[in-house]
């Protein structure tokens, strides 16, 4: 009940970049940087079969579905009461993209050079994780999701970053799927210090493959409203106004896709099942919580809030309405005894605090995050039961 109390207060190949830059402007009025008259100047509307998806050889006879086959609005927590959804960069004033017409963020050089696995697999950088982690099981998942507090921890350099995501992965080491989606802090990726909308997916771990975003063939754009790579205006404050938002990427049952679902209502697009040698049937691995990737020098960034987990979910990070979709297709609350804590990092660093189910609002939650620091500090003790 004390607990309670204190809550209350509270992602196939990718070696082909045939991407058509220079593209006009979506909109139509210019401001200062980060100004409400500026927000989706780095979108184009694109025809909806003309994005960058359908440049992928095994894109090129797909059929876009333009609606998931199943109903969306799964997740019916609403942790409204720790704060409100983060408002997110406007397209064409909020109007959206015109019938026909999907936003894609804008190519920029620094997107080539960022889109594949080169630029967070580098062998003198490594990550660092405070995540829950789905055990071993034999049964496939098909989907995860959750509402996630939004920070903006800084990253010092512009080869670092800082992440809060659901993962979904399945296959041997060298021959990985993963799919990630949350937010992140991605200097080298964005060109700003922003917190911005973001997913990743490769098939091989990372080695050959790997895409943010749109920036090469794969992801498929349906809606006309909210892209990937979308920043955020919303940020919270640690012990001040919280903001969160919720993504839920579920495997279409009838097409195999892996749709995308944003703020329980918006289907903002999907990874077809073609680009996937493993997750094709499902997932095997599901993780949640944040990331983070050190610079050259060894030093790795703030996480989360950039505070150390809390009971209080104004002063840390938070997940909240923490799901999976079962072997049957269905949203479930994870099941805390199939899960386990994985922080490889001392606990004055990163950690991760399971907070249990909160009830009828919050449901499974947990808090996450912390300050960083040196590599050479940031031993830790790996996996652990979660309760």
């Amino acid at each position: 009940m004390a607990m309670a109390l204190h809550v209350f207060l509270v992602l196939s190949l990718c070696l082909s970049y045939n991407l058509v830059v220079g593209r006009s402007g979506i909109s139509e009025q210019e401001g200062p940087p980060g100004s409400q008259a500026n927000q989706g100047n780095d979108f184009d509307c694109v025809d909806i079969y003309e994005q960058p998806a359908f440049d992928h050889p095994l894109m090129k006879n797909h059929k876009i579905q333009h609606r998931p086959s199943f109903s969306i609005g799964s997740m019916k927590g609403t942790p409204s009461y720790v704060g409100e959804v983060a408002e997110i960069e406007q397209i064409r004033g909020g109007e959206g993209c015109p019938p026909g017409k999907v936003p894609i963020h804008r190519i920029k050089s620094n997107h080539l050079a960022n889109a594949d696995s080169s630029s967070d697999s580098n062998i003198d950088q490594t990550r660092h994780f405070a995540t829950i982690d789905t055990l071993e099981k034999t049964t496939l998942l098909h989907g995860a999701g959750a509402y996630i507090g939004v920070y903006n921890p800084q990253p010092a350099l512009v080869n670092q970053f800082s992440k809060a995501q659901v993962w979904l992965q399945r296959g041997p080491p060298n021959e990985l799927n993963i799919i990630e989606v949350g937010w992140a802090v991605h200097r080298s990726l964005y060109d700003d210090n922003g917190t911005h909308l973001t997913a990743y997916w490769t098939i091989d771990n990372r080695r050959k493959t790997g895409c943010y975003n749109a920036y090469c063939p794969g992801f498929v754009q349906v809606d006309s409203r909210i892209a990937l790579g979308a920043r955020y205006i919303d940020i919270s404050t640690v012990g001040g106004q919280q903001y969160h938002i919720q993504v839920l990427v579920k495997q279409d049952n009838s097409t195999g896709h892996w749709w995308l679902i944003y703020l329980n209502n918006i289907a903002i697009g999907y990874w077809p099942k073609e680009l996937f040698s493993h997750m094709a049937n499902g997932a095997s691995f599901v993780r949640y919580g944040g990331e983070t990737l050190t610079s050259l020098d060894g030093v790795s960034p703030p996480m989360g809030s950039g505070e150390l987990p809390s009971t209080l979910l104004n002063v840390a990070d938070y997940f909240a309405v923490v799901v999976s979709v079962d072997e049957n297709y269905a949203t479930t609350d994870v099941n805390p005894d199939r899960l386990k804590k994985n922080c490889d990092t001392g606990t004055a660093y990163y950690d991760l605090l399971y907070l249990g189910d909160q009830g009828g609002f919050l449901k499974q939650t947990f808090s996450f995050g912390g300050p960083g620091g040196k590599r050479s500090n940031l031993h830790g003790n790996g996996s652990s039961q979660l309760t």
